[in-house]
């Protein structure tokens, strides 16, 4: 993600005035140089192309990506810095493709990038107990316990587990790519499915140390 951008970064600098970015990277990279602290991929992107991190907004769910192409009623959230929020918010905001603006960076794309882990463990649920209906509701509660718990170390003001976020992580389990691979024992890839997706890792080590938000 890094070089990528490192390259975009060049062109950038071309033009006149800073451009708006949107990314639907989620996730957070660990790192224990210097101080323990974890990186979001918007601060990534800031720090490779030198546009400040106001002009650089994350795009998450709930939605499945077959579905929005296939024009479904499909939600989303936009999230970043006040002053461009709501006009992104209106300008991708169509019938089909309802779009919310919410100012918490962190809390959404770290727990964005979570939820796909959780989709692998709902796979297995469902491979391991025949669908059963109280197994699943008992995992997603498990789920987002954690989800709180993890939200709560990452940001100083984190957005509630609900609306949008929590939608996002129930349709992820439902029906997204990651749910696949937990019914599988042959590996990590399913032609016509794509390539896994586990966005990020929490580490132990990290959680037990005072962490700075990037």
């Amino acid at each position: 993600m890094r070089e990528v951008f490192e390259e975009i970064g060049w062109y950038r600098k071309e033009r006149i005035s800073a451009p708006i970015i949107i990314s639907l990277a989620k996730g957070i990279e660990a790192s224990l140089h210097q101080v323990p602290r974890v990186i979001t991929p918007t601060r990534i992107i800031s720090h490779a192309t030198g546009v400040t991190i106001e002009k650089i907004f994350f795009v998450g769910g709930p939605n499945i990506a077959s579905e929005i192409y296939s024009k479904g009623y499909a939600n989303a959230r936009i999230c970043g810095a006040k002053k461009w929020r709501k006009p992104l918010t209106k300008f991708l905001r169509k019938p089909h493709f309802i779009v919310w603006d919410n100012c918490d960076l962190i809390t959404h794309k770290a727990m964005g990038g979570l939820k796909n882990v959780y989709a692998i463990g709902a796979g297995m649920i469902v491979a391991l107990t025949n669908e059963s209906a109280m197994s699943k509701s008992v995992y997603f509660a498990h789920c987002t316990s954690e989800m709180i718990l993890i939200t709560h170390l990452l940001a100083e003001g984190p957005e509630k587990i609900s609306g949008p976020l929590l939608a996002d992580t129930y349709v992820t389990l439902l029906k997204g790519r990651n749910a696949w691979y937990g019914t599988l024992e042959m590996g990590f890839s399913i032609k016509g499915k794509g390539t896994i997706q586990v966005s990020f890792v929490i580490l132990p080590l990290v959680l037990d140390m005072n962490l700075t938000m990037e």
